[in-house]
Formats: C-alpha cells, structure tokens, sequence
C-alpha cells in the first residue's frame, strides 16, 4: 500500500523475505516446538509453541510534516470507538495509533479484559459485510486463534481474581475497515493483587505475541528484522480507584524531518537516537521547501497452523492501510474539501438535497486538532473526578462544548448567561466538594463570571474555569471578543491558581495541558499554604480556528 505523497522506503521484513519467516515460523509450530528439558519442569500448561504474532514495520517517508494531533483526530474520526493515544517525546518523535484491544479496566476490585484475535475487511455493502462476518465467525483457523488467546486470557486472569466468568463468548468486533472476533472476560480481583500484578500476568497476550509467551518472544526475536519499542505495549493510566489499558497496535512512530533515515532501521523502530547512532537530518526535506517527515507503521498478524504467507501478508497490508491514508500530505484544506465532496458525490448523486448532504460529509470528513486537543482535556478531567460541565456556548469554545457533550461519563448543563452559570456551578461545588467546569468562550463573556470567583474565594468553594481564548497573534489589534490580558482578568487575589495554554501545535504537548488541568483540580480542592482553603481555579485555552479543518 502506497499512500498519496508519501513514499514507502523499506519493509521490515520486506516481501520477499517474509515468505522465508513464514516458513520458519510454522515449521516450528508444526513441529511441535517445545521448552528445553529444565524450562519444561517449571513450565505450567501446554509445552508445545501453537502460535506466534509475526509484526511488520512499514517505513514511510512523507513529503510534509506529519502533524501528530491532526493524524490522531482523522484516526478518531476513521474508528471512534477505537482506543486512541498519543505520546510526544522530548527528543521529537511521537508515538500513536488507534488500537480495537484493552487490555484491561479496572473498577474498584472489578476487572475486566478482551480477547481480540483473527482478522477480514469490512464489506462495501451490507450483504458483502455479513458474508465477510459469517466467513469470519465460521473459520477453522479464525476459531483456533481466538481460542489461543481467550483461554490464555482466562488462565491469567483466573491466577489472580477469586473467580473468573465469559461476559461475552464470541462476537465480531467492526471497526471501520477491519472486523475482529472478540470476546469479554471479567472477575473480581483478590485484595492482594495490584496494576502492577495485572500488567504482568496480562501483557504480553497471545494476541500479540504467541503462545506459549516465552516460546513465542524467542521465535519473535528470532524472526523479526528490528526492535518493536513501544509497538504492542500497554497503554493507559491507572489510579486508586480505577484503572485502563489498551494495547498499542495499529501504530506509528512518527520522526521529524524527511530523511531522518540512517542505514540502522533498529534504532529508528525503537523510537530514538542511540548515542549519535541514528542521528536526524535536519537539512534533509528542505529541497521542497515544506520540510518533511519520516514515519514508521507497525502492524501484525497472528500465525497458527495452515497459515498462508501471501494471505497473512494481505492482512498486513489491511492493517496498514488507515494509518496510510491518514498520511496523505498537506494537500491544503480546498483539496480536502474538493476530494471529500467527491466522494460524497457517489452516495448522492440522486438525492434531491444532494448538496446539503455532501457539504455536510465533506465537513465531517476533515480532521480538527481542536476537537483532539478538547477531548483529551475533558477526558483528562472526567478522570480526575470532574464530571459536572457548565457551558456557555460560544464559537470559540465550541470544541470544549463538543467535548464535553459527547463525553459518556460527563453532565451537562447548557445557559446562555454567564453569571447565571457561574452561580450555578458554585452550588454544585458547594453540594459536592468537587469542582465543577465552566465552560464559556472569548472576550467579555469571561469576565461575567467575576461575582462567581469572588464568592468562591470568599466560601472557599471549589470551582474550575476552562474558558476559550484567541491565540497571542490577535490581542491588541482590534480582534473581535479579544481581551488584552484573558488569563490575568481576575488576579491572583482571588484565583488559587491560574495557567494558560498555547493553541495545539508541534511546539505545544499535549502532556503539557494535561499535566495543567491535573495541577488545577488538584488547587481547587486542596488547602492552600497560609490558610487559604478550597476555591477557583483559571484554566485559559488558546485556539486557532476552533471550527476550521486542521490541513496534515
């Protein structure tokens, strides 16, 4: 798979070696591949090596900078209930991806985990979709990778909960492009078990590495041209209360500057520099004058016996090809209008409204960095224990609104006067000892929560401001709903504390806004130092173009 303007500059393993690997991988396996004499006195359950998860890194050098975030919002648009992450590191490279697979949640002693194994595509009609969901759930081979994990999956988790059942049996698991078998285990973990025991009797499961676990990382090893680093690995966040974690599949590690290729494709895959090793390029990507970008993609099939090379290849190409057509350069935003109105254009070329219907799916189509930046601030502070949105629309809030409103843990509460709103949410915080969030957009609309600050900060009440703002290039110059200094509009005499965030963009990590909506829960409920007790707290969100598709 060639995505449009990005070039595939290697494949780890490559095609024609791949048939080799396969080879080597099912000889194992069908010759019943077995520990060593002392590993086999130690070893519980089944000696023999049943299935190895074989991964594939797919280099892509893409003629514009890959801009994270706006990748990470057309994922989410592609597969919303798909498990989205992101991590910036601070050498430069990010890792992302879109995973189907938990892990586990865990809800006080309540765990849960999934079972996700064997593959197809989706269909292009209803009819060719169940037919492809019916071949799916019927095959011998589909069958006998999904059992693999699942039992696998009990048996660890039957180790450390006092008792283990089957939510769901065996079911199709549809995403966007690609349908899964899935299955759903729970059980009520014993006190003396910790994340820290879950993490590693959960990860690695069959459905990413084999089975058994050992023998399966041994053939991996043996049989895979580079490092996976974060590929595959657990990502989530866990508290006292709760914890969550996915698997990171169907990812990409994305390297600054086009020709930041050295001729050690394991340090790249591993996701950094390695002592002066794998050095980037910095001049590389500048004859176009737009810089660039060097991305790798990672995907992986499950091997079993009667696996076929040239099909377990195929399914690799699937696997790829989301995060391929996210990488589609920096087209400009007319041309993603005019190719998304193209392709409404076949759905509704007899529709009386044709056009409305078409704008429309033009305009859904497009990613928005906005929309991902506010998602992850109000799935941050859902997580922190603020679950209670008051909103005042407004345009330049409109992705925090959004946010907010299609949160499933999240409560909602809509008024068109600020100060009405203010007082409101100063009610909750006083009922519940929680913050709640109010949400209002730019300008004078900010300041008509003034009598709430000050009555909180008097009552020592809890309350949390997360307003909008436009970015530092438009105060000062006549901007409409543009204050001069929003951040500073109440002062520190009132405030327990108050931060500003700059609009999301290669510069600004979202481990950055998070770590500040952490910092101004904790302010709002916790005592201060000289006395101060609880109050409000001022969280100011700089955007761009709230509603305007993010070019990538």
């Amino acid at each position: 798979a060639q995505p449009e303007g990005g070039r595939v500059t290697e494949q780890a393993p490559c095609a024609d070696g791949w048939k080799g690997v396969m080879d080597e991988t099912l000889s194992r396996i069908e010759d019943g591949h077995v520990r060593d004499t002392e590993e086999r006195a130690a070893a519980d359950g089944s000696d023999a090596l049943s299935k190895v998860v074989l991964a594939r890194a797919t280099h892509v050098s893409v003629d514009a900078n890959a801009e994270p975030c706006a990748l990470l919002a057309e994922l989410q648009q592609r597969d919303p209930t798909a498990y989205q992450f992101l991590l910036q590191l601070e050498s430069g490279e990010t890792f992302f991806g879109s995973s189907p697979e938990r892990l586990y949640r865990r809800v006080g002693r309540e765990v849960a985990s999934e079972a996700v194994a064997a593959t197809r595509a989706r269909g292009v009609t209803d009819e060719e979709d169940a037919a492809l969901t019916r071949e799916l759930m019927g095959g011998k081979k589909e069958h006998e990778e999904f059992m693999i994990v699942r039992d696998d999956v009990r048996r660890e988790l039957s180790e450390v909960c006092s008792s283990v059942e089957d939510v769901v049996g065996k079911e199709p698991l549809k995403q966007a492009s690609i349908q899964h078998l899935y299955g759903v285990l729970q059980g009520r973990l014993r006190e003396d078990v910790s994340d820290a025991h879950l993490l590693h009797k959960l990860h690695p499961t069959p459905a990413m590495c084999g089975h058994p676990t050992d023998l399966a990382t041994r053939a991996i090893r043996e049989a895979e041209p580079f490092d996976r680093g974060m590929y595959a690995g657990p990502f989530g966040w866990l508290g006292g209360e709760g914890a969550e974690f996915s698997v990171a599949i169907r990812s990409a590690l994305v390297l600054p500057e086009s020709g930041a290729r050295t001729a050690n494709s394991t340090d790249l895959a591993h996701g950094g520099t390695n002592n002066g090793d794998a050095l980037l390029d910095r001049s590389a990507g500048a004859d176009n004058g737009r810089g660039g970008a060097h991305v790798i993609v990672y995907a992986g099939v499950g091997i079993v016996r009667g696996a076929c090379p040239d099909a377990e290849w195929a399914e690799l190409d699937l696997k790829c090809s989301s995060m391929l057509d996210a990488l589609t350069p920096a087209r400009g935003v007319c041309a993603d209008v005019a190719a998304a109105l193209d392709a409404a254009d076949r759905y509704n070329a007899d529709a009386d409204d044709g056009d409305d219907i078409r704008t429309k799916a033009a305009l859904v189509a497009l990613p928005n960095a906005s929309n991902t930046w506010a998602r992850l601030a109000v799935e941050e502070l859902v997580r922190l224990g603020v679950t209670y949105f008051c909103v005042a629309p407004g345009s330049r809030s409109t992705p925090l609104a959004l946010a907010a409103l299609e949160h499933s843990r999240a409560t909602v509460v809509p008024c068109i006067d600020e100060r009405s709103l203010g007082f409101h949410a100063l009610g909750y915080g006083k009922a519940s000892g929680c913050p709640a969030c109010v949400i209002t957009t730019s300008g004078t609309a900010v300041a008509n929560l003034a009598p709430a600050v000050h009555e909180a900060s008097l009552s020592c009440t809890p309350l949390l401001l997360l307003t909008a703002d436009r970015p530092f290039e438009l105060r000062d110059c006549g901007a409409n709903q543009a204050l001069r200094a929003q951040a500073d509009v109440f002062g520190d005499a009132v405030l327990r504390w108050r931060t500003s965030v700059p609009p999301p963009d290669a510069g600004a990590p979202a481990s950055a806004m998070l770590s500040a909506l952490s910092q101004a829960v904790h302010r709002s409920v916790a005592p201060m130092a000289g006395g101060n007790g609880p109050g409000a707290v001022h969280v100011n969100m700089e955007f761009r173009e709230p509603l305007e598709p993010t070019p990538h």
